[in-house]
């Protein structure tokens, strides 16, 4: 088959370095190994790291039947900010008037698309709509919900009203996508509520995964445990709670802090939280968790940082979100 994946945040194979891939990257690996020809469409902004990787849209081939499309775009410093809308509306335009110049034997059997980002997804449910190709809408954040949970709830309403025109492109891309699949079971249920319908056989809701093939290869095995655990000042004996993945306005990263704070306050010194990545909540968990020795903020790092620091851990923290 011929598979489109639509996701313009995550990190790309070659291109990155050595960051771990996320759930389009697995994906993706997974279907060519499966003898599928998959065609990537992201962004030349990097997202997770705030650098442009080429100054112009781009084509890279990783291997046979596997090729990244990189839409050229001016990038931005915030998640949420006027240069990230400007951004996803440039990019979803660049989108739209390259594939609708695709010639009829090169179009897809599938499309699979990513929410984040609402106008990308838009045009991929739309392109499928018009040549009868299967879309999926796969849910990570639930925006435009996402504007609503940094603010009060009494504010809710009115937000809501103001972006009234996000909720109706939700609302196009859920009804219209051929099936509707979510991170965990909560943001299934919230795709569905947008498009005003009951599940069917095709949606369903897979959590997200982490890939630890290859650590043999990379050295890992051999690595000294406690090498990671004095690099982040751990101590001798940790019981370490490990949270990886972007800082999204989403999570509910606050509570890890403030339990945190409750266990330094009752003279619990062995549990140890490590949190590793970036995003729009890095100040604020700096600022937060100033002063607390049981806290570690590591900023992003490489998969081999990450295995290790995993392979150390006695809990993992994942999909904290907030409710709103």
């Amino acid at each position: 088959m011929k598979i489109w994946l639509v996701e313009i945040s995550d990190f790309l194979p070659t291109l990155d370095g050595n960051n771990r891939l996320y759930r389009a990257g697995m994906l993706a690996k997974a279907l060519v190994e499966a003898e599928h020809e998959v065609l990537w469409w992201s962004s030349t902004f990097n997202h997770q790291l705030r650098k442009q990787r080429f100054d112009a849209s781009t084509t890279i081939d990783i291997e046979k039947n596997y090729r990244l499309r990189l839409l050229y775009s001016p990038g931005y410093g915030r998640s949420i900010s006027f240069g990230r809308w400007r951004h996803n509306r440039e990019v979803a335009k660049e989108f739209a008037e390259e594939i609708s110049a695709k010639p009829i034997d090169e179009l897809p059997d599938l499309v699979y698309a990513c929410l984040p980002t609402l106008e990308v997804s838009e045009q991929a449910v739309l392109f499928g709509v018009r040549h009868g190709i299967p879309v999926v809408v796969d849910i990570r954040d639930r925006w435009p919900d996402i504007y609503l949970s940094p603010l009060p709830r009494i504010l809710h309403p009115i937000v809501r009203i103001m972006l009234k025109t996000e909720f109706a492109r939700a609302h196009r891309i859920f009804s219209q996508a051929t099936a509707i699949i979510g991170v965990s079971e909560k943001n299934l249920e919230w795709g569905l509520g947008l498009a005003r319908r009951k599940a069917g056989p095709k949606d369903k809701w897979f959590p997200l995964g982490f890939s630890v093939e290859g650590n043999d290869k990379s050295g890992m095995s051999k690595s000294n445990p406690k090498e990671i655990m004095s690099k982040y000042d751990m101590g001798s004996d940790p019981f370490i709670v490990t949270f990886v993945g972007t800082f999204s306005a989403a999570f509910n990263l606050k509570t890890v802090i403030d339990v945190a704070q409750n266990l330094s306050d009752a003279g619990e010194k062995r549990i140890k939280f490590v949190i590793v990545g970036g995003g729009v909540q890095a100040s604020t968990l700096r600022k937060l968790s100033n002063g607390l020795n049981n806290v570690v903020l590591t900023g992003w790092l490489d998969k081999l940082s990450i295995d290790k620091i995993f392979k150390v851990s006695s809990i993992g923290l994942a999909h904290i979100h907030l409710m709103y």
